[in-house]
């Protein structure tokens, strides 16, 4: 059985104003004892999935590229003790162009890294500046071309748009600059007003411009859509889009519902079945429980909370994170999986949703987004959970 790991890494030099992902900016001092307790938990839950073996491996964060490449080594070293790896197993690392120096990329490719996840965000200085990012446009660029001319196999940049006042213009001109780069996975995620975010703060006080209203939103998602398919890199998600055979292996398998084991402060797994654990998202907690300052101090599990999701829960996942991918829903397996939940009113609201052009069928009895449909993702899935026999 395929297996995939991820380990979060919570440590940033600063935190950027739109993210809510759990971060710290503690000294480096506290990397020790992270790595450390990180190497803990990874052989804590070696007999997990006793007959499994690791496709994916990926460092998320916060800000991976963070770690020295000593401690990187230290836990790849690790995982290979207490895992069996797929002879073609993807090794993600998210890095910041920042934190890229002369010779990272040949340390990077020795320890089996091959692929790169660059936190790019704008192509635009000004607004790197707004969202609290370190690098400059140029430096992002330059970057991308160094991790291609020094042979990283895959490369990912993530954008964010429709930022305060962009124009459609403006959107337009940094994709087009990023699909000049020598990328092969590209990620775009409209920017969110996440609570308790600074850019959330300064949203209310106004002492931002406003979001692009809803049409030209509109408009910049359609023209990413087709630039990128233009370009050689369809589609294959909401937000993501990669040349043949280049997606994201390990961001596919929460997708389509695979098994993963989180680690790290803030971390979540998934059984594969309905079994889901989340890591409490506290860097001081996490250490204190696997890497004690006291060695005669006992080595603990990190506090987690575990949930054990019922038919219904199973029903509203799948529909969430298929209806995310270009592949859409099969109604086939959702009446074989859950007959007691898809009757007539559910099936009526699909046909609604497809003569209004937000579905498509790509296949008979199969039910995808038209990236019309993207755009009000949310509300389409909530309609259909209400639609639901039961609910």
């Amino acid at each position: 059985m395929s297996l995939s790991l991820y380990i979060h890494v919570p440590f940033c030099a600063s935190r950027c104003s739109y993210c809510d992902f759990y971060s710290t900016t503690s000294p480096a001092s506290m990397r020790e004892r992270y790595v450390r307790a990180v190497c803990e938990e990874i052989r804590m839950h070696r007999n997990d999935f006793p007959d499994s073996s690791l496709s994916t491996i990926y460092f998320g964060g916060g800000t991976p590229s963070q770690l020295q490449m000593d401690e990187l080594a230290t836990i790849l070293q690790t995982i290979r003790s207490a895992y069996r790896l797929q002879e073609d197993v993807e090794v993600t690392l998210e890095a910041n162009p920042d934190d890229v120096y002369p010779g990272w990329v040949r340390q990077l490719l020795a320890l089996g890294i091959n692929r790169v996840s660059l936190g790019v965000q704008s192509l635009d200085d000004a607004y790197l500046r707004l969202i609290n990012r370190r690098h400059s446009a140029a430096q992002a660029q330059e970057v991308v071309r160094q991790l291609h001319s020094e042979g990283v196999p895959h490369i990912s940049i993530d954008l964010i748009y429709a930022l305060p006042g962009q124009s459609f213009d403006h959107w337009a001109q940094t994709l087009e600059a990023a699909l000049r780069l020598p990328i092969d996975h590209l990620s775009a995620y409209q920017l969110t007003y996440e609570p308790d975010t600074l850019i959330t703060r300064q949203m209310q006080a106004a002492t931002i411009p406003p979001s692009p209203d809803e049409e030209v939103v509109r408009q910049m998602y359609m023209h990413l859509v087709e630039r990128t398919a233009a370009c050689g890199m369809p589609q294959y998600e909401i937000s993501n889009f990669a040349r043949p055979a280049c997606h994201s292996r390990h961001n596919s398998v929460y997708w389509t519902g695979g098994p993963y084991i989180g680690v790290g402060p803030g971390a979540h797994s998934y059984d594969g079945h309905n079994v889901r654990r989340s890591n409490a998202p506290s860097l001081s907690s996490y250490v204190d429980h696997l890497a004690p300052a006291s060695a005669a101090a006992l080595i603990l599990p990190p506090p987690f909370q575990e949930e054990q999701l019922d038919e219904e829960a199973l029903l509203l996942e799948y529909l969430f994170l298929n209806l995310r991918r270009v592949e859409g829903i099969n109604l086939t397996t959702l009446q074989l999986r859950w007959p007691a939940y898809i009757g007539p009113t559910f099936r009526h609201r699909l046909q609604q949703f497809l003569s209004a052009g937000h579905l498509y069928q790509p296949h008979p009895g199969t039910y995808a987004l038209m990236p019309q449909g993207m755009l009000i993702s949310d509300y389409i899935i909530s309609e259909l959970a209400a639609a639901l026999a039961g609910s």
